[in-house]
């Protein structure tokens, strides 16, 4: 069971939450973004795997940064929650008018990239 308390500071509302489930969230929260791909024996990158992860980490900034859930972007965007989700894990590169949708609305909803 997890005790979680609140604190009102100058206004604003805080949540206190024991230190490992911090960890635990915190954890969880960085594993959902794509890393680079290993680099080669040359040093450079696999063009479109790095790619795929670059666009996956540019999605879920804006995403995140105009406060969308994965299901409402997906939804405004006309797309499956699937797509973008697999999009998202640097799973799938997307097309232009996939891209397209998602950029619409992140743009209509005051992202910037």
């Amino acid at each position: 069971m997890s005790i979680v308390q609140t604190l009102d500071i100058q206004g604003k509302k805080f949540v206190l939450i024991p230190q490992a489930e911090y960890r635990r969230l915190t954890k969880r929260a960085s594993s959902a973004i794509p890393s680079m791909p290993s680099p080669s024996s040359d040093g450079t990158f696999p063009a479109a795997e790095a790619m795929r992860a670059i666009m996956a980490k540019k999605i879920i900034a804006a995403r995140k940064s105009v406060g969308l859930s994965q299901t409402a972007l997906a939804q405004k965007a006309g797309i499956r929650v699937e797509t973008l989700n697999r999009l998202e894990k640097g799973k799938h590169t997307p097309d232009l008018a996939t891209m397209s949708k998602i950029n619409k609305v992140l743009d209509d909803a005051g992202a910037s990239q």
